[in-house]
């Protein structure tokens, strides 16, 4: 039973590297079933064999974590959700007046993703359990450290081959796993370090070193852990090469703390560490940190704070218990200020992501379990008087703390992978500070577990194995079941059997799958088509109580109270604020109000549209032509952009028979010139876009304006001196031409045009 478990372990261990680049939900839940199942068999295989299991650290406030996101699916009146959390009660409020069952409310706006979620740290929580069982045995604690320091390293491997000769972009959560096994490796390589003999020669320690029998182990730990290092050192990030620093300097810092009273090198070394590439950092071009900080043009960095102050603005709504877990995508919409460049579904920063989530209450659980587990183990390493555990338990320890150093400005937990190792090396952490190796009856200093832990253990991971499969496995079969019933376009074929066929499955559907919002809102959906308004509203109200930041439902709720205006209005713009990057929800509103005489609202909506996104301009360009939108209003609509005004006038050339396209292009050029930094496609497409409509004047008044705002592009004095040649001006021509040449000395075409012109006289 404990092999098998072992193996399990050690398969999840290797399939984990699936996470960081899956793009379905299934490797995560073959994940959490595979620990589950061998966390289950470890437990009742120690009734069988007679092995015992040992206590956990920290299990108190492990268990309150993971009871934590239950809590926040349970159902509670609707008064004490508005007493506990007020922000929570107003985003379902609108939904709770239409209902007529009396249905109470959770705490999670999305408790389907709460759910989920759950399912995922529930297997991290057994993860660091399993772990602690199986490695508090001395030799296989051994065995396992060098197996992962093994696995590092041919993980590292690749991860090197894939990125520099592959060309292949390196994952930045896949970096962390490195984060967290180098400095165990830099542990081995310290364990297994020969013995020098300081009175002896240099040939006489040489001869030693090659005969000493772990010398061969001494070089295999170098050369995994270099394989780490460069493995960070190819991913080409500041914030992955300063992790890898802060690691190497952590763990230098708890090896002297114990092995040396000598601090002042050590001073040296941080120092160097930090300031050196914090103060200058060129590899491969990069820029300063300052100079990113306070570089307006730097994207990155400013974003990121724009989505870390949305963030701070749901935290102050959701102060306590948070909007719940896995619901930060869902609820990040109703603040955010960042447009659609970008998919939000965490906040580059895994702390405000999970006080988004869970709020200040779950944030102090999850603080108190870690503290309690580093706590323990630093109090263990301080007293332990073995070398292996002492090294193992330094080395683990940098790795964990500079893993959580990163959840304030990275998303190391986000990611499924990251996640499930950082709780394995806790329960490698736990069990190697209380091995020990000279032992009388047993190999660790935990106590052996109660019955009473017992039984809640196996109790718990029972009914997770149990309701994961139920969840699951009713989630697959709705698919299933839909994916073979062909659905009813037509209104008038509601009626036949197909429409009854169709209308079966999804009441099945939504028995089956109780969280899933899209079948309630399908049926729902249905229903009304078949003129079963009271139905169908009850069906809509109960997806938009699975997911109540669903706009699309509150949408269609308000379009079947269509008699009432005031009734449409406020669920129309409910639906909207609810998911305001939804083009067709803002579609529908808009629409709604020039159908209603309010144009100034309408257009209001699509210039925030226009403002967050300019690329959707072709989606909302038809509804713009058939309600007479002027030009004047269209040019009122658009940001301050060069590439908004060039994708409008790009359609207008392409779709609206030219009409006008002049004035984008024009207000395209105008921006140009009051921009910092401009880019030389912005000419080009302007220089394009006249020389396609004969105008070889506007042409060349646009090259003379490039030439002058980005003279250090060589492209546009060729561009110059080809209009120079072409109007007769020789010598300017050739003035152009040399400029190139001194700008791109590698331009072959311009430089047989300037021979040419020579050559001529």
């Amino acid at each position: 039973m404990k092999k098998l478990s072992s193996l399990l372990l050690i398969f999840s261990l290797l399939f984990t590297p699936m996470l960081f680049a899956s793009q379905g939900d299934w490797p995560a839940v073959a994940l959490g079933l595979t620990i589950t199942v061998a966390f289950l068999i470890y437990f009742l295989g120690s009734r069988l064999q007679r092995y015992s299991c040992v206590e956990i650290v920290g299990s108190v406030p492990l268990g309150l974590c993971l009871f934590y996101p239950l809590l926040q699916l349970i159902p509670l009146p609707p008064l004490l959700i508005e007493a506990i959390s007020p922000a929570t009660y107003r985003l379902y409020e609108p939904l709770l007046g239409l209902d007529q069952t009396g249905a109470w409310i959770p705490l999670s706006v999305a408790p389907e993703s709460t759910l989920q979620d759950f399912f995922r740290f529930a297997g991290y929580g057994l993860t660091y359990i399993l772990t602690v069982q199986l490695l508090s045995h001395p030799p296989i604690l051994k065995k396992s450290c060098k197996i992962i320091v093994l696995f590092g390293g041919v993980f590292a491997s690749w991860v090197v081959v894939k990125t520099t000769l592959l060309g292949a972009e390196s994952s930045a959560p896949c970096i962390n796993l490195f984060l967290l096994m180098c400095p165990l490796a830099y542990a081995l390589f310290l364990y297994y370090k020969p013995v020098v003999q300081k009175d002896e020669g240099l040939r006489h320690n040489l001869i030693l070193l090659f005969a000493e029998p772990s010398f061969h182990r001494h070089l295999f730990f170098c050369f995994s852990g270099g394989l780490m290092v460069v493995a960070v050192l190819s991913c080409q990030c500041r914030g992955t090469v300063l992790s890898l620093l802060l690691v190497s300097t952590v763990f230098l810092t708890l090896y002297v703390s114990k092995y040396s009273s000598d601090y002042s090198w050590l001073i040296v070394v941080c120092v160097a560490a930090f300031l050196i590439p914090v103060l200058r950092f060129d590899w491969s071009g990069w820029p300063l940190i300052s100079t990113a900080i306070l570089d307006e043009s730097y994207h990155t960095f400013t974003d990121r704070l724009d989505v870390w102050s949305n963030s701070i603005e749901i935290i102050k709504q959701f102060p306590l218990f948070g909007a719940g877990l896995g619901s930060f995508a869902k609820i990040y919409p109703y603040i955010a200020t960042v447009g659609d460049r970008f998919v939000i579904d965490h906040a580059q920063n895994d702390c405000l992501t999970r006080l988004v989530e869970v709020g200040s209450v779950g944030a102090l659980l999850a603080v108190w379990f870690i503290l309690t587990v580093l706590w323990h183990a630093w109090t263990r390493i301080r007293v332990h008087q073995d070398r292996f555990v002492v090294l193992i338990g330094i080395g683990v320890l940098s790795g964990i703390t500079v893993f959580i150093v990163n959840t304030f400005g990275f998303m190391s937990l986000h990611n499924g992978g990251s996640g499930f190792y950082f709780f394995f090396f806790l329960g490698v952490l736990v069990a190697t500070v209380n091995c020990r190796f000279e032992y009388y009856d047993t190999g660790t200093l935990l106590r052996p577990i109660t019955n009473v832990s017992f039984f809640v253990f196996v109790t718990i991971a029972l009914g997770l194995f149990c309701t994961s499969l139920m969840y699951h496995g009713g989630a697959w079969y709705c698919r299933s079941l839909l994916r073979g019933v062909e659905f009813v376009v037509d209104d008038a074929c509601l009626s036949t059997v197909q429409g009854e066929l169709e209308k079966k499955a999804l009441v099945e559907a939504v028995s089956m799958a109780p969280f899933d919002s899209d079948y309630s809102y399908r049926l729902g959906q249905l229903t009304t088509r078949t003129g079963q308004h009271s139905e169908g509203l009850q069906h809509l109200v109960n997806a938009g109580l699975k997911n109540v930041m669903d706009g699309k439902v509150y949408q269609l709720i308000g379009l079947l109270g269509a008699n009432d205006g005031d009734f449409t209005t406020r669920f129309l713009e409910i639906g909207y604020r609810q998911a305001p990057r939804v083009e067709q929800l803002a579609q529908t509103l808009s629409r709604w109000y020039l159908n209603n005489g309010r144009r100034v609202e309408a257009l209001n909506i699509v210039k925030e549209r226009f403002h967050d996104n300019y690329r959707v301009i072709d989606t909302w360009m038809p509804l713009l032509i058939e309600y007479g939108v002027s030009t004047e209003e269209l040019m009122d609509l658009l940001p301050p952009s060069v590439d908004a005004w060039l994708s409008f006038g790009k359609y207008a050339e392409a779709h609206l028979n030219g009409g006008n396209s002049d004035l984008y292009y024009e207000g395209a050029l105008t921006l140009i010139s009051e921009k910092a930094i401009i880019e030389p496609g912005w000419f080009y497409s302007i220089i394009e876009y006249y020389r396609r409509n004969n105008r070889p004047d506007m042409a060349a008044l646009c090259i003379r304006r490039a030439v002058t705002l980005i003279p250090r592009v060589a492209s546009f004095h060729r561009l110059l001196g080809d209009y120079y040649l072409q109007e007769g001006i020789v010598y300017r021509a050739k003035e152009e031409y040399g400029l190139a040449l001194i700008l791109d000395p590698e331009d072959m075409e311009n430089r047989n045009r300037l021979q040419q012109l020579i050559s001529a006289e």
